[in-house]
């Protein structure tokens, strides 16, 4: 509504910096098990992952982490704007390959995933 007195807040914005190592997070809509794994939709997260290698070969995935209901992913660029495209197209893949294997249509990610910049090798060994 145009006129309210409640704030009214954008998005937050993702900051993704050069030659900095980046978690990526994202959960699934209201939490559910959207991402339960099934030896088919493993291999399938595999594969997308082998794919965005190929596509984007200048982003350096340090690791992947699946759940039933979020991922993390920790990576490092020397493209600010390449990890934005990287990352969304990851996640796209992903929640479609989870749409596929478990026979649902619809939403899968709750929110825009959140990028954080890990500044020292401390904080990566923390993080993971």
């Amino acid at each position: 509504p145009p006129f309210t007195s409640e704030p009214i807040m954008g998005r937050p914005l993702r900051h993704y910096r050069r030659h900095y190592t980046q978690e990526l997070t994202t959960r699934t809509l209201t939490g559910l098990y959207r991402l339960a794994p099934t030896p088919e939709l493993n291999q399938e997260i595999i594969g997308i992952l082998g794919e965005a290698q190929r596509r984007y070969p200048r982003v350096e995935l340090h690791y992947i982490v699946t759940m039933s209901n979020h991922l993390h992913a920790l990576g490092s660029v020397d493209d600010a704007n390449l990890m934005g495209r990287w990352s969304s197209w990851v996640f796209a893949a992903i929640a479609r390959a989870a749409q596929f294997h478990h026979g649902f249509k619809g939403q899968v990610w709750a929110r825009r995933h959140r990028s954080i910049v890990i500044l020292d090798d401390a904080s990566v060994r923390s993080s993971i």
